[in-house]
């Protein structure tokens, strides 16, 4: 039975999109020079790979400098201005207040973004 899809056309571009390495060659030199089709070089050395990822991970595990004490604390008022789609909204809340309700458009999801960020989070974990 014949193939149901044409064989993949052939690239005659004049750039390298990968190095294929001899295992001999690969052998002698640690260090790879590719060419990246806008006509510059860069070196890939091994060595410094491992010298970055070790750096890396010895930042990753320091302990987090330490600050001030923190202390406990409640929200009592959010303000919003100019955010998101709301020129300017007040909300109140209260020491018992556990989730927000309102209709489409009334900014529950802008209020938890706003407190989100306040609180430290980066705006593309909301």
């Amino acid at each position: 039975m014949g193939s149901k899809h044409p064989p993949p056309p052939q690239d005659h571009s004049p750039v390298m999109k990968r190095v294929r390495v001899n295992e001999d060659a690969h052998r002698q030199s640690s260090v790879t020079v590719v060419e990246d089709g806008s006509g510059s070089e860069y070196e890939d050395d091994p060595d410094e790979d491992a010298y970055i990822q070790r750096a890396a991970h010895e930042y990753a595990t320091q302990a987090p400098a330490t600050g001030s004490v923190r202390e406990a604390g409640s929200i009592s008022k959010v303000i919003l201005v100019q955010f998101m789609c709301h020129r300017y909204q007040v909300v109140e809340l209260g020491p018992q207040i556990n989730f927000v309700i309102g209709h489409n458009g009334s900014g529950k999801s802008a209020v938890l973004t706003a407190i989100t960020l306040v609180l430290g989070a980066k705006a593309n974990a909301t």
